[in-house]
């Protein structure tokens, strides 16, 4: 059996496999002493969450309790277990200092993508909006330029209604005139050849026979102008009559 430093061990201590009584109590202080740093090591780790330093010099002091017992005891190996459970905990803290520093990135994270995504929503409502304005400006304007269309069409129609009317006048003075002049022929040619003005005078205020002289050609002319009105009537879709135009009226007037 070997003791310290690699000597061997002789007597009482190596007989019952444990060292002599004077290397006894320094194995119990160095135990002590051991136990007492890794504590400490496990409350300072524990309260500032650095890295776990102290436990190498625990396993370093282990190292050196076995280079200086020949055998371990009961001790030591109580004070390994200790050792291996402190470390258990020590990783079990890192273990959870990094779960809760990855939970907090998560959240971080988790925040900064519902502040981005609610960002976003933001903007699109104010577009959104904005188009709509737009869209119901432009549908304003469209509605405006098909009144100012709708006026246009209507003001052309109208005008075209009045030339229309115009050109119906026209005829219509046209055909007054020539019948004038029909009537202006039919009371030149009732003179005889012969007869003075006198005769002539007297025979044109003769009603009745001017009126049978100037039927013919006033039931013509006034079945032309009722023709004509009744033309006229049609296109502007009111019923319209030459009744006023007979030869009777005619003459008369």
């Amino acid at each position: 059996m070997l003791g310290h430093r690699g000597r061997p061990c002789y007597g009482r201590a190596a007989k019952h496999g444990k060292p002599s009584g004077k290397r006894s109590y320094a194995v119990r202080g160095a135990i002590a002493a051991s136990s007492t740093a890794v504590g400490a090591s496990g409350v300072s780790f524990s309260a500032k969450g650095d890295s776990p330093s102290a436990p190498c010099g625990a396993l370093c002091m282990q190292s050196s309790i076995g280079s200086s017992v020949s055998e371990p005891s009961s001790k030591v190996e109580e004070l390994q277990r200790e050792i291996t459970r402190q470390m258990e905990e020590i990783k079990a803290l890192i273990k959870q200092n990094d779960n809760t520093e990855l939970r907090e990135n998560v959240d971080a994270m988790r925040r900064e993508v519902k502040d981005h995504f609610r960002q976003e929503s933001l903007r699109l409502e104010e577009r959104s909006r904005v188009l709509d304005e737009e869209k119901q400006k432009m549908e304003s304007r469209m509605r405006n330029q098909d009144k100012r269309v709708a006026a246009l069409e209507q003001e052309l129609e109208e005008q075209k209604q009045r030339a229309n009317s115009e050109r119906d006048e026209a005829e219509w003075l046209k055909m007054k005139k020539e019948l004038e002049v029909a009537r202006l022929k039919e009371q030149i040619s009732l003179k005889k050849p012969g007869e003075g003005l006198k005769e002539l005078l007297s025979s044109l205020s003769s009603k009745d026979r001017i009126r049978n002289k100037m039927r013919p050609v006033l039931r013509e002319q006034g079945q032309k102008i009722k023709d004509f009105l009744e033309k006229k009537a049609q296109k502007e879709n009111r019923p319209r009559t030459g009744e006023d135009m007979s030869p009777h009226k005619e003459d008369e007037r």
